[in-house]
């Protein structure tokens, strides 16, 4: 286990698919500063229909998008995010969402080897 001070880490690391088997492993980084990047390197149960985003909560209207056509884009803080997956085409790459102000968030995708934490 390792402690950082500016950032908390929870790792899936090859979790089975509840149906599909599989293997499927998965990185959320929550930052001091408020970034959230959520790490996908290995994702087996590509088939499953799977949801991904973000919300402020309270019931909040989410805009669906195509993160990997879309991205770079920015939502406000009233605004939740996601994409729901036929086929799920994020694995190896970041899903980086950086706060703008107010509860908003700048929105993108990196490759692993180009979104390192600082």
């Amino acid at each position: 286990m390792h402690q950082f001070p500016d950032r908390f880490v929870a790792t899936w690391y090859r979790v089975p698919h509840y149906y599909y088997g599989g293997s499927n492993t998965i990185q959320a980084v929550l930052f001091r500063d408020g970034r959230i990047q959520v790490g996908y390197n290995g994702i087996s149960s590509t088939q499953s229909g799977t949801l991904v985003g973000i919300a402020p909560g309270n019931g909040a209207a989410g805009r669906q998008v195509n993160f990997n056509v879309d991205s770079p884009l920015t939502i406000s803080g009233t605004q939740g995010v996601y994409e729901w997956f036929g086929t799920f085409d994020l694995d190896v790459q970041f899903l980086i969402f950086s706060p703008t102000g107010p509860g908003g968030y700048n929105v993108s995708v990196k490759p692993l080897q180009g979104a390192a934490a600082n």
